[in-house]
């Protein structure tokens, strides 16, 4: 995959993804949503645009990048002034993103017997 491919499927990604929750914030409802209406709509702006990602032959195994304008479309969606919520959730979105593409040999090792690929010999 050459650099102007990856750029041109950032580019779709993000434009689909945060097309639908702008509108609905700024062109139906004019306003800022309520906490809980804002999180039901970006999850199910999420669920279709897996979906939609699925029917149009994504390769992606994980689709964490999902999870990321999931967050982003909450916080157009949603009230202002949330506090940090969104930092928490944006760096709890990194990490799922990092580690969901990590390679095996960079898994930490969890305990002193065990690593990520079965107990030591």
């Amino acid at each position: 995959m050459s650099a102007g491919d990856l750029i041109l499927s950032f580019l779709f990604t993000w434009s689909i993804g945060l097309a639908a929750p702008a509108i609905m914030r700024f062109a139906i409802y004019r306003r800022a949503l309520l906490s809980s209406e804002a999180m039901a709509w970006a999850g199910s702006l999420g669920i279709g645009e897996l979906i939609l990602f699925s029917l149009l032959g994504s390769q992606s195994k994980t689709h964490a990048v999902l999870l990321l304008i999931g967050i982003v479309a909450y916080r157009i969606l949603g009230p202002v002034g949330t506090g940090g919520t969104g930092v928490r959730l944006a760096i709890f979105a990194f990490i799922v993103v990092v580690t969901a593409h990590a390679p095996p040999s960079t898994c930490p090792r969890f305990g002193p017997a065990l690593s990520c690929h079965g107990p030591r010999q």
